[in-house]
């Protein structure tokens, strides 16, 4: 999915794109089965599992790496819109840089 929302980005297709990249964000982030965001930042949550990292920032699986890159397509979207959004993409970024986030980027040196 990731290759061809670059595709429509390269094709000038930037709406198209960046539905296409919000829409496997999306789907990644349903795979983390247990829920670990929620359960992570949920107050009542047994101790155990507030240091439970959220699959986005798990660097051992693959759909990390995915959804960095869809970050960095979305970013893309929001530099090539018309009009552009440097302020957008410059939240998206701010993200892609979450400290949280440098073990997948690590992985993955295409996204330095």
């Amino acid at each position: 999915a990731r290759v061809q929302a670059f595709q429509l980005l390269d094709s000038g297709n930037v709406p198209g794109a960046a539905e296409a990249f919000q829409g496997e964000y999306t789907r990644l982030r349903t795979m983390d089965e247990n829920d670990r965001a929620k359960a992570a930042a949920d107050p009542a949550a047994p101790r155990k599992s507030r240091g439970v990292e959220p699959l986005e920032y798990d660097s051992d699986r693959p759909e990390s790496i995915e959804m960095a890159w869809c970050l960095y397509g979305l970013a893309r979207c929001a530099l090539e819109n018309s009009p552009s959004e440097p302020e957008a993409a410059d939240q998206i970024l701010g993200a892609l840089r979450d400290k949280r986030r440098k073990n997948v980027i690590d992985k993955e040196p295409n996204l330095k």
